[in-house]
């Protein structure tokens, strides 16, 4: 070991759980660089310390969206704690991570399960970073040198390494590029004669981000890890969470929808920030899968999406197109996703709310606001094809509003949205009778560019929630026979302006509802029966983008997930377990 060298302590991980684990498979879509850079990062020890694994575990955690810091004295505590303060075999951690993490503020931090990945294959190591941080097991000696000689500055490089294969530190790998654009990103310069246009690889260690050049990496590495997802957060109430998509995934503006067409499964469909629409799905027993359903510049990068299940066998989501029209995308099973016009361009706002319902099997129905504030409803009837209709004049809604539908019972719907003057209104329909449409709450109650949601959890009841103008979150709630009511459910300042709201009813007896705070963070109001709504921050202030679009599903009594856009245009999920 070089004189003055900090401490160490990776131990490598046995041949069996090398051969047991899965691997990773090279994902298409990575970008040509990339680096995970936090603002905040610590030796976590490993200046006085062999807990090189455990600190690789910090910095990884500093890399989520919002960035998450663990305090040395967390971090040197668990190292204690599990008996690796001063050497852990790198599975080992990886395998405590995922159930015993770290704690902070009321939060716990685990990882999610881990994969193998082949550091030889560019492709394969580069897919890999792209979600997050890669964990190497490599030997230190030559890295060792490399950071004395800049002193420990980030901007250290690593160049004309020899094959070392006496593992004895953990690093992240944390982003890829050309030799010239990681130095750059770093703020440093390149020492004479390395060549800029070479690729190359940032890593951690040690309190800093230093460059190596690939054949550098290969020669020093033994063993590499990717978590995903990166950081599931865990909060003292019961909730967990992590990022179902990397930064600049989403267009922080665009919409989000989920749905679950049977018990074991969910959906979540969202618009790209290049105007994409991007789909992730999930089994039970999987992990989760992404693909791309509709490709760049399909979707209105600040316009709504809406899904519906009317049997298990289908999904069908609704989107407003970048050129306003409305498009239809289904699936059924055993069968691959089709895609279509259900509305020609100039149709929808390109800022404007969509709904969607489907009170009985053989029907569905989409609501969407049109280009110039009207209203527009769009009916299907197994058999028969699409037929479309002005449910409100031009000029009722407003054109970046909300717009949210129910159907209570299956001889009955009912929609709400955000009118142009910040009134709420409501249109409802009865098998049989017109649509009629009245004020539910008058204008200047809501934002004309903040979310409204509606449940109904029993037949006799339905409940409405909207962004206030000021900021507050309110409640209009309707029992048969009784007219509606409504209330402040968060004061003035709450809520963001333009950000979205989500609802959703697990038990007839129970209602939970999630909307973006003005802060930036995720709030959830819950309501039980007999019991006063209760309101707690789910997520924290900078975990949600400033206009952040909420989404919500409950696929069985005792669960319920919520997907939002998060900082940074992630793409971020919480779930609950009873």
């Amino acid at each position: 070991m070089p004189e003055n060298a900090f401490p160490r302590g990776a131990l490598p991980s046995p041949r069996s759980a090398v051969l047991a684990a899965r691997r990773h498979a090279r994902t298409l879509g990575a970008p040509a660089s990339f680096l995970w850079r936090p603002q905040q990062i610590s030796m976590w020890g490993n200046d006085a310390h062999g807990d090189c694994v455990t600190a690789e575990e910090a910095f990884a955690k500093a890399c989520n969206a919002p960035e998450i810091f663990i305090p040395d004295n967390e971090v040197i505590g668990w190292a204690t704690r599990l008996g690796v303060l001063e050497g852990a075999v790198i599975v080992d951690v990886l395998n405590w991570m995922q159930n015993d993490g770290f704690h902070n503020q009321g939060h716990t931090y685990t990882d999610g399960p881990y994969s193998y990945v082949d550091w030889t294959s560019a492709g394969v190591l580069r897919s890999a970073i792209a979600i997050g941080p890669v964990k190497l097991g490599i030997a230190a000696d030559q890295v060792s040198a490399a950071y004395g000689a800049a002193n420990g500055h980030t901007g250290w490089v690593g160049t004309g390494f020899h094959s070392d294969p006496n593992i004895d530190h953990c690093v992240a790998l944390c982003g890829y590029g050309s030799m010239a654009w990681l130095a750059q990103q770093l703020g440093t310069a390149l020492p004479d004669g390395v060549d800029g246009s070479a690729p190359g690889y940032a890593m951690f260690t040690w309190n800093s981000i230093g460059i190596i050049d690939v054949p550098s990496m290969l020669a020093i590495t033994a063993e590499a890890w990717l978590r995903n997802p990166t950081t599931v957060v865990k909060s003292d109430n019961g909730w967990e969470g992590f990022e179902l998509a990397a930064a600049g995934a989403s267009s922080p503006t665009g919409g989000i929808a989920a749905v679950s067409r049977i018990p074991g499964s969910m959906e979540v469909f969202y618009v790209g920030a290049n105007g994409s629409v991007q789909d992730c799905f999930w089994y039970e027993g999987q992990p989760w899968q992404h693909f791309e359903l509709a490709p760049p510049g399909s979707a209105s990068t600040s316009g709504g999406i809406a899904a519906v299940s009317r049997i298990p066998g289908s999904m069908e989501i609704f989107y407003v197109g970048a050129n306003g029209s409305v498009q239809d995308c289904f699936w059924y099973d055993g069968q691959p996703w089709q895609r279509f016009e259900l509305a020609p361009p100039g149709s929808a706002s390109t800022s404007g709310g969509i709904a969607a319902v489907s009170r009985i099997p053989g029907s569905m129905e989409v609501f969407y606001v049109g280009a110039n504030g009207s209203v527009q409803d769009c009916f299907w009837y197994d058999g028969q094809p699409w037929q479309r209709f002005e449910l409100a004049p031009a000029g009722s809604a407003s054109t970046s509003g909300g717009i949210a539908a129910v159907s209570r019972i299956p001889g009955s719907m009912e929609v709400f949205y955000v009118g142009a003057n910040g009134s709420v209104q409501d249109c409802f329909w009865y098998d049989g009778q017109p649509w009629q449409r009245f004020e539910l709450a008058p204008p200047g109650s809501a934002s004309t560019s903040g979310g409204i949601a509606a449940v109904s959890r029993i037949p006799g009841s339905m409940e409405i929630f909207y962004v206030g103008a000021n900021g507050s979150v309110q409640d209009c709630f309707w029992y048969d026979g009784h007219p509606w009511q409504r209330f402040e459910l968060a004061p003035a300042g709450s809520a963001s302006t333009s950000g979205g709201i989500a609802a959703v009813s697990r038990v007839p007896g129970s209602m939970e509802i999630f909307y973006s705070g003005a802060d930036g963070s995720l709030q959830d109001c819950y309501w039980y029966d007999g019991n006063p709504w209760q309101r707690f921050t789910l997520n924290g202030p900078g975990s949600a983008a400033g206009n952040a679009k909420v989404a919500a599903v409950s696929r069985i009594a005792g669960s319920m997930e919520v997907f939002y856009i998060g900082s940074g245009g992630t793409v971020r999920d919480c779930y609950w377990y009873g």
